[in-house]
């Protein structure tokens, strides 16, 4: 019997163009021969152009509210996820749980659901400065409580590292990482003139240590005169954009804000150092693998990277870079500034940086997730 093989991704947190989902999975899914359709958010100032053949994008439009996008937009992803059937649904938020579990109902089973866990969501929610302090412990709880029936009732789970899938034990659990794939890879050396631009791209908040990289700034150009800070992403919340124009060092920052990840590649080529500045607490320092930190690599770009023990162990053993203690804006500053005094330096972590990113390609990743949706599809077809 012929399987057919259609998923569909849905998320109404994230943006239709997250490069998790968009960029990697749907795009690479579609080239292994899958018809993908993908419901998440719009993203303003970005049309539909673009799409890779055998795609189709449905976007929701933003919600007024967080609440209104945890109430409202599970009920949108159900409605528009069963007018058409598909063999797969590839859930991309703790709060799409419900929204798979309805499907399984409503389909008798016979519609697979795969839930595709980015970060650790219960220790993430205790962290978000939105919610009320008193209801952080039990929306942590409630979360954990939705993963299990997840674990217990969808048929696979995707794990974006290794401690996410820690803390999963059903029998279908694999490992897809969010390495960038080896056609990205810089193969030409990198023009090691004077350094003097420092890079970040992703999310810009307080707890990914943007206000210490700024402050840094300040005395990194103390001792590299010139030096610059490309900032590139989303300001999380928007208000964070005037309390870093008030702090000593912004001067050396160029935000480019959000910008497709294409010119987010250009731009690699044209910097001298990476930096990933995560602050401690909540997920990052046991649970994190940023995106950003193998792009780097791929890139042939020198790293400095907060000290989280993880971090520290791919560095170490990659010598592409140098880590540090990101909430001291003094420390990074030093790190920063020695790495743009040392040419020779830098080149030798470039060229490491290159050969060791060979480690680290999404090609691995997906035939992973590839052979999870063949896997599953087989059991529907039976």
């Amino acid at each position: 019997m012929t399987i057919t093989k259609t998923v569909m991704h849905m998320s109404t947190a994230h943006r239709w163009t997250d490069t998790r989902i968009f960029e990697r999975q749907v795009t690479w899914l579609a080239k292994a021969g899958f018809a993908v359709t993908l419901l998440a958010r719009t993203h303003p100032g970005r049309d539909l152009v673009g799409i890779p053949p055998h795609v189709r994008v449905i976007t929701l439009n933003p919600p007024s509210s967080r609440l209104s996008r945890m109430l409202i937009g599970p009920v949108q992803a159900l409605v528009i996820g069963l007018k058409d059937r598909h063999s797969i649904y590839h859930l991309h938020d703790p709060e799409l749980i419900p929204v798979g579990i309805a499907i399984k109902a409503v389909t008798l089973g016979r519609a697979k659901v795969v839930y595709d866990v980015h970060e650790h969501y219960p220790r993430a929610v205790r962290d978000k400065g939105w919610i009320p302090w008193p209801l952080r412990a039990p929306l942590s709880r409630a979360v954990w409580l939705a993963e299990r029936l997840a674990e217990r009732f969808f048929d696979g789970v995707v794990c974006a590292n290794e401690g996410i899938a820690r803390q999963f034990s059903c029998r279908r659990r694999i490992l897809v990482r969010n390495f960038p794939p080896s056609t990205g890879t810089r193969t030409a050396p990198r023009k090691h003139r004077p350094g003097t631009r420092v890079i970040y791209a992703g999310l810009i908040s307080e707890h990914r240590g943007i206000p210490q990289l700024v402050a840094a700034m300040a005395q990194v150009r103390e001792r590299v005169p010139g030096a610059t800070l490309k900032l590139m992403g989303r300001m999380d919340p928007p208000s964070l954009l005037r309390r870093l124009e008030g702090i000593q060092g912004w001067e050396a920052v160029d935000y480019l804000g959000e910008i497709p990840h294409e010119q987010v590649l250009r731009e690699y080529d044209e910097a001298d150092l990476g930096v990933v500045p995560f602050l401690p607490g909540g997920h990052h320092d046991v649970f994190s693998l940023p995106n950003k930190l193998f792009e780097y690599m791929s890139s042939g770009l020198p790293i400095v990277a907060s000290n989280f023990r993880h971090w520290d162990e791919i560095l170490a053993a990659s010598r592409a870079g140098v880590t540090v203690d990101p909430t001291d804006p003094k420390e990074i500053a030093r790190a920063v500034a020695l790495l743009l005094e040392q040419d020779d330096r830098r080149e030798e972590m470039s060229r490491a940086a290159r050969t060791s990113s060979q480690n680290y390609i999404w090609e691995g990743e997906v035939e992973r997730l590839v052979g999870l949706y063949d896997l599953i599809g087989q059991e529907r077809a039976n």
